[in-house]
């Protein structure tokens, strides 16, 4: 549990200083996804698919700027599916983690945090 606390603040602080530097002028380069309002950032991190519960949905929508509706992506191809990480909620607040499964393999999203 110790481990995945000290992953996870390491994690968090990586995102946060790639994107300590973005504004809503800054063009996107990662992949990025709506879901329930909220948009979250795709991650090179792999993520075991022993460590992937379910499939929640898909991309719906493809769009050329930041997403701003429910199913809308940026640079993912309409159907990208989204799944839950085991033994983690999907929130919506600061720190939200979900998986995107690209290429045949898992990849954590983070909730972008947006002013």
């Amino acid at each position: 549990m110790r481990n995945k606390m000290i992953f996870l603040v390491i994690s968090l602080l990586f995102i946060l200083t790639l994107l300590a530097g973005c504004n809503k002028k800054a063009r996107l380069s990662n992949p990025v996804f709506n879901w329930e309002g909220a948009n979250y950032v795709v991650t090179n991190e792999p993520l075991p698919e022993f460590d992937v519960e379910e499939k929640v949905g898909e991309t719906t929508t493809k769009v050329t700027e930041l997403p701003s509706n429910h199913g809308e992506g940026f640079a993912l191809p309409i159907g990208t599916e989204l799944y839950k990480i085991k033994d983690i909620e999907i929130t919506h607040s600061f720190g939200g983690m979900m998986v995107v499964k690209i290429d045949e393999k898992f990849k954590v999203a983070r909730r972008l945090n947006e002013p």
